[in-house]
């Protein structure tokens, strides 16, 4: 009986490890996207317009920041 208390404790040590794990994943993962969204966000604040007039109409409307859902 006492071998089967220890299991299931073992059991649920382990079921603890592994969420205390995945949640640690997640959050490594949100961070990396954060990173990689504001990366994102500072090359296309910092693309330079450009200089020839017919390249000027041909800005799209991620070159303008200009998102779906108003400005990035």
């Amino acid at each position: 009986m006492g071998a089967v208390m220890a299991t299931d404790l073992s059991r649920a040590a382990v079921r603890r490890a592994l969420e205390a794990r995945a949640a640690q994943i997640r959050a490594d993962v949100r961070a990396e996207l954060a990173r990689a969204g504001r990366a994102a966000h500072r090359a296309r604040v910092s693309r330079p317009l450009p200089r020839d007039p017919d390249d000027a109409l041909r800005l799209t409307a991620t070159d303008l920041g200009v998102g779906r859902f108003g400005r990035f």
